[in-house]
């Protein structure tokens, strides 16, 4: 994940897996937020693209969840 490198992607900078402070670190994003923009009326999204990009976001949660697990089993 930090090999990606696009204009578009929020660069990933590192993790922190110790608790109470678990946390993922990220760049700063100076544009639009993606709720911005999935909520920007005049940004005409259709519905087979907003269901393709909800499947996809719930695959990362679902892999990173599990990559979670894995770690700490």
């Amino acid at each position: 994940m930090s090999t990606v490198k696009h204009e578009n992607v929020n660069q990933f900078v590192g993790v922190c897996t110790v608790a109470p402070n678990v946390s993922i670190l990220m760049l700063f994003a100076n544009k639009s937020c993606l709720r911005d923009v999935l909520q920007n009326d005049s940004i005409k999204i259709n519905s087979d693209f907003l269901h393709s990009f909800v499947l996809d976001v719930a695959s990362v949660c679902t892999d990173f969840f599990l990559s979670f697990v894995l770690v700490i089993s």
